[in-house]
């Protein structure tokens, strides 16, 4: 077993079989351009908005979101075509 601690200091016992990933230290302390994420997928950035909400610091750059839209277009264009 191993032990972790989660954000209000409760420590937690883990089993080895219960796989858990260490987060970048960006990820633990938020950051405020989040295209400067170390972990930059959807729990890195939830956990950032929520670093940043509870220090009344709610506003993030959108380059993240604008990297998404266009990835996500450049994907249904080669799923979707004229056929």
């Amino acid at each position: 077993m191993y032990q972790v601690v989660d954000d209000d200091g409760n420590e937690i016992w883990l089993t080895p079989e219960r796989r858990i990933k260490a987060m970048h230290p960006t990820s633990v302390q938020g950051v405020e351009d989040m295209i400067s994420l170390g972990d930059l997928h959807e729990a890195g950035i939830l956990r950032n908005l929520l670093i940043r909400y509870n220090e009344n610091l709610i506003y993030v750059s959108r380059a993240v979101y604008i990297m998404a839209e266009i990835r996500s277009n450049q994907f249904f264009s080669e799923i979707f075509s004229e056929q």
